[in-house]
């Protein structure tokens, strides 16, 4: 077993824990959506959220070639499967059981914490580019994404127009949507 897979095991168990807290709690709304008020910043992120779960699993793939880890490395890896969990975890509302579930209102007074694990997330994103590429060549893309991912949610989190709320939710949907499609590209060309 090489060091990237030891250590994707622990990372896959924490992230399918994130995955499984979104989803769940998405299955509870959809039970409950009678009672549901909803919110279209609100859904677009949660979507966001999901694809920033897959596309943390997907990215790590790439650096399963790695010659070496070190503990900043491990730290960081960590640090980014924690924050891709609590994105999860925090997006979904605890539903009560009775009265109504308010979305719009959920978003407004709780965007604050799982936009602020998609920056923490970001800022992670930063440093580990940083210190992966004092082990290998990487692309400047791997600065400039995550900066522009940073912009463009700080918006939502200071603002409460609902258009600059789902502008940004969209503009990053759009990004994750091309990541998305880059990365299975780059595994179809075996990069």
């Amino acid at each position: 077993m090489t060091i990237f897979e030891h250590v994707m095991v622990l990372l896959s168990l924490i992230l399918s824990l994130g995955i499984a807290s979104l989803l769940i709690g998405v299955a509870r709304l959809a039970q409950e959506w009678r009672r549901v008020v909803f919110s279209w910043p609100h859904a677009l992120w949660t979507v966001l959220i999901f694809f920033n779960q897959i596309l943390f699993w997907l990215y790590a793939f790439t650096f399963r070639h790695l010659p070496q880890t070190s503990l900043v490395g491990v730290a960081l890896a960590l640090g980014l499967v924690i924050s891709v969990f609590l994105q999860g975890a925090l997006v979904t509302p605890y539903i009560h059981d009775e009265g109504p579930i308010d979305l719009k209102a959920f978003h407004q007074s709780h965007r604050f914490q799982y936009l602020g694990a998609i920056v923490v997330y970001e800022l992670l994103v930063l440093a580990y580019s940083a210190h992966i590429s004092t082990l290998m060549t990487i692309s400047v893309l791997s600065f400039v994404v995550p900066a522009y991912l940073i912009v463009t949610a700080l918006p939502e989190i200071f603002f409460r127009a609902p258009w600059v709320q789902v502008a940004c939710a969209l503009l990053q949907l759009a990004s994750a949507l091309t990541a998305f499609a880059q990365l299975v590209a780059s595994f179809n060309r075996g990069a």
